[in-house]
């Protein structure tokens, strides 16, 4: 199976959106403690009300959040504008044995064997190799929607699902 297609900056985003998403766990658990133990020193040590501690928790989160998505959507911006091979149009070809990726400056083939996941979602595919180094696959890229279910199904067959 052939198929290609050209990695936009909005497929970036959307990638490191889903990434985001698949480390949801220990971000919860990380925030969870980091906010019941900011609670009980604005409530026990500063001695805030309730109601105030919570007020500001709240105006840090939604100032965080902010401020956190805007760092990022730059920072990926700058990433995409600086990586001549982030505009490539690349060339897919999937076969038994793995994936081969060529554009007209890279040729790349990765086996099965290497993928340690894969992840559907409603547009695209993430093919992971480690936790930092992924393969994002948009569904745009496949010319009809059998090709997409015959993608699935390898991908089913070869690499294991989380």
């Amino acid at each position: 199976m052939r198929f290609k297609g050209q990695l936009q900056l909005e497929h970036l985003k959307k990638l490191n959106l889903y990434r985001y998403h698949m480390r949801r766990k220990g971000s919860a658990l990380f925030f969870l403690i980091f906010f019941s133990l900011f609670f009980l020193y604005m409530h026990y040590v500063m001695e805030f009300s309730v109601l105030a501690t919570i007020l500001i928790m709240l105006g840090g989160i939604v100032i965080g959040v902010i401020v956190g998505f805007s760092l990022l959507n730059r920072a990926l911006t700058k990433e995409y504008v600086r990586d001549p091979a982030a505009h490539s149009e690349f060339i897919y070809t999937v076969t038994e044995s793995g994936i081969e990726m060529e554009s007209d400056r890279i040729r790349h083939f990765l086996g099965w064997e290497e993928f340690s996941a894969v992840f559907e979602y409603a547009d695209m595919f993430i093919l992971t190799v480690t936790p930092i180094k992924v393969n994002a696959i948009p569904k745009t890229f496949f010319n009809s929607t059998e090709e997409v279910e015959e993608f699935r199904r390898i991908t089913n067959r070869k690499i294991p699902k989380k």
